[in-house]
């Protein structure tokens, strides 16, 4: 995700601006609770976060079919519903010890609206995160009046994952060269031992990492140096897309 987000139009832009449009296109498309608001949401953020980060529509599909998997996966229990419990007629359905589970109208809708509801808050987070990087994401997030305590707490876990990456890679380095991995069994023991292992050193480098910082002064926020910003106006671009979809939402009311 970095390499986009340091390589987008948006790089220099202030970061507070980017996190307010991201996160109030999200909460507009989350209180609207509508299909087609959602939809335009994917739609519009796609095409703007494809634009700016400079990602491929190919790449772009790819990372937001992703969360799809899970998606699917955790609306079955609400598309697939009961006929005596929901009344409505189905579109097919099965006999399972003497009950007839099915699809309903009523289900698929609900369930694909919870798709795209999804999808649109995705794609929000998806422009913030291509096109802001890490250090300039916690800054806005400084700016905000976040929490001092939350934000070193993202700080070390955001370096943490690249320590315990590290460490795995290596540890699988070791493992293959001991021939860890020739059999069902013995790559399933080898992992087992990895798992084990690895937690316990990541665990000991994280404590010297950490005696590393108090040494060099750290007293719970990691500071660091400012970069000039540019203002982008993204502040009346989000005022005027919620207002858009707002009226997406009045309309489709009253065509209802």
């Amino acid at each position: 995700m970095n390499q986009f987000s340091y390589s987008s139009k948006l790089f220099n832009t202030e970061p507070k601006e980017k996190i307010i449009f991201g996160m109030s296109v999200l909460c507009i498309c989350l209180i609207l609770n509508s299909m087609w608001v959602s939809s335009i949401v994917i739609v519009i953020m796609g095409i703007i976060t494809i634009t700016n980060s400079k990602i491929s529509i190919c790449d772009y599909i790819k990372k937001l079919s992703i969360p799809i998997v899970f998606l699917l996966l955790g609306t079955i229990m609400i598309v697939i519903v009961r006929e005596e419990l929901n009344g409505s007629k189905m579109f097919f359905g099965i006999d399972i010890f003497g009950s007839k589970y099915g699809i309903t109208k009523k289900s698929l809708i609900q369930g694909g609206g919870i798709i795209l509801k999804s999808l649109g808050s995705i794609s929000c987070m998806y422009f913030i995160i291509l096109n802001t990087t890490m250090c300039d994401l916690l800054k806005g997030l400084r700016d905000l009046k976040i929490p001092k305590l939350i934000i070193s707490l993202m700080e070390l876990m955001y370096r943490y994952i690249f320590v315990i990456i590290e460490e795995a890679n290596r540890m699988n380095i070791a493992r293959r060269a001991r021939l860890g991995d020739t059999s069902f069994y013995r790559n399933i023991k080898s992992l087992g031992e990895l798992c084990g292992t690895l937690f316990l050193k990541t665990f000991l480098k994280g404590n010297r990492i950490y005696s590393a910082l108090e040494s060099r002064g750290y007293d719970g926020e990691l500071k660091s140096l400012d970069k000039k910003y540019e203002t982008k106006k993204l502040y009346v671009a989000s005022f005027f897309l919620s207002c858009g979809l707002l009226i997406v939402k009045i309309l489709e009311g009253k065509i209802k």
